[in-house]
């Protein structure tokens, strides 16, 4: 799935990701999409954003929150 199929199938993909967080979520979702299409229905939409969202949720809690990110 290329840039301009994800960004029509997902509502958050203009909401300022950066281009590495979707590098890191296309290694990481490419062989579950391949093994699982035509396998686990919708398997190709959204295995890409649950990635994603994992990755921003790893990031968050372990505290690499950017040059403007706030520590408690």
């Amino acid at each position: 799935m290329n840039q301009s199929q994800r960004a029509s199938t997902c509502v958050s993909s203009s909401l300022g990701r950066h281009p590495f967080h979707d590098a890191v979520a296309d290694t990481a979702a490419t062989p579950i999409t391949a093994e699982y299409t035509g396998i686990l229905a919708a398997a190709d939409i959204f295995t890409h954003d649950n990635a994603w969202t994992l990755l921003e949720s790893l990031r968050i809690d372990t505290g690499i929150l950017g040059p403007f990110g706030n520590h408690p």
